[in-house]
């Protein structure tokens, strides 16, 4: 399809989509760059290329084209919940809390958006508002084993020494 047609901006995205799932993060970016050139409404364009940049340790263009998918599709959770973890990751943690705070407004009932705030709440120093989220889990889903191991060691600084994602 790209021999017919070079500027195809799907046959493109879908190209550089199968050089990502083979590990060819380079050849991906390579396509999906063009790709958002010729068709700057795609989400999922800057999604991809956003993960091509984490594969490549590149987490500033990561955020750039996560910023640029979340503008072009605001009502994307997922898109949400990834650009919320990589600034967690890189200890920005209000960025983080605004982005899951976004994603829990767009789906109050999913407890993975409570899970993350309140991970990003706790690094901050919100130590009410961590629990708070943690207690909102119990709440949609009472048997969550993860939530309840995490009010259970609360106050252990050593069980949270390496619990960021």
């Amino acid at each position: 399809m790209l021999s017919k047609n070079p500027n195809n901006s799907n046959a493109l995205k879908k190209r550089g989509i199968r050089y990502y799932f083979n590990g060819r993060n380079k050849k991906a970016i390579a396509d999906l760059e063009k790709a958002s050139k010729l068709d700057s409404t795609d989400s999922e364009i800057y999604n991809y290329l956003a993960t091509c940049y984490l594969g490549l340790n590149n987490t500033e263009l990561a955020l750039t084209n996560l910023t640029i998918a979340i503008q072009v599709n605001k009502e994307n959770k997922f898109l949400y919940f990834k650009r919320g973890n990589i600034y967690l990751i890189n200890n920005k943690f209000k960025e983080a809390i605004e982005d899951f705070t976004t994603a829990i407004k767009l789906y109050p009932n999913e407890v993975g958006g409570y899970f993350y705030r309140g991970t990003g709440y706790y690094h901050a120093g919100e130590r009410k508002l961590s629990k708070k989220d943690y207690h909102n889990i119990l709440h949609l889903d009472p048997d969550n084993r993860v939530a309840k191991i995490f009010l259970e060691n609360f106050d252990d600084e050593d069980f949270w020494y390496y619990r960021i994602w």
